[in-house]
């Protein structure tokens, strides 16, 4: 059953190779640049993590436990150099002090021996209370099925031939959000759980993510640009 789902995803994964037409680019607008005609599944990637920690880094000036000081809303991680990015914009955290706060932007420094993550939240941090050695919890992510419509095939990013399944666009160096297991809540269907994920490359620097789950879902009632929660159970 496992490889009979597998060969489904790459079937699937190869519809979405083909060219567009000018009226599915223009149904594709929300979708930065159309699923790309070289695409072509890559490893699965580690489960994403949803625990994690500020950097130890201290300067007596402007850094403290990983937190800018100065600024106050600002932090930052170091993660391996060839990990894809944990965190984007829009991501609810919770910190062990300042509490929920919503990531407004993260920036990334590749270096040599690894990567730095500088995230700003809407809400001042204390270096102390809320920076190393304290965990920072992700709480609560959204997404959004690509607005892609194929006729017959694809509509708002929902697949019409295949129950249970959809796809988003991410940029090439971010970590999937979800994993196998969790728990989506779709504006219509309501709650569903993540039966597979798998990421494919596309021609340009963003790549699909296509997710079956274990319930039928709606194009429009599910589909873009409704949201889609990520429940986090970590």
């Amino acid at each position: 059953m496992l490889v009979k789902n597998i060969l489904i995803i790459l079937v699937l994964g190869l519809a979405l190779l083909t060219g567009c037409s000018k009226t599915e680019k223009k149904a594709d607008r929300a979708v930065p640049g159309p699923p790309g005609k070289a695409a072509r599944p890559v490893e699965k990637e580690v489960p994403p993590a949803r625990i994690f920690y500020t950097c130890k880094f201290s300067d007596g000036t402007k850094w403290v436990n990983g937190i800018d000081k100065q600024k106050k809303n600002v932090f930052f991680i170091t993660i391996a150099r060839n990990t894809f990015t944990p965190i984007k914009s829009g991501y609810k955290l919770k910190f062990a002090s300042a509490g929920e706060a919503v990531v407004q932007r993260v920036y990334r420094l590749d270096r040599p021996e690894n990567s730095m993550i500088f995230i700003t939240v809407d809400k001042n941090l204390d270096p102390i209370m809320d920076g190393n050695p304290n965990p920072i919890y992700i709480k609560s992510i959204e997404i959004k099925a690509a607005a892609f419509s194929r006729e017959n095939v694809w509509r708002s990013g929902i697949n019409l031939k295949q129950t249970g399944v959809f796809f988003f666009a991410l940029e090439r160096n971010e970590a999937i959000p979800l994993k196998t297991g969790d728990r989506l809540i779709f504006a219509k269907t309501g709650e569903a759980i993540v039966k597979n994920v798998v990421r494919f490359k596309r021609e340009d620097r963003y790549v699909n993510i296509i997710v079956t789950v274990n319930r039928p879902l709606d194009p429009g009632g599910d589909g873009a640009p409704n949201p889609i929660e990520v429940v986090i159970i970590d």
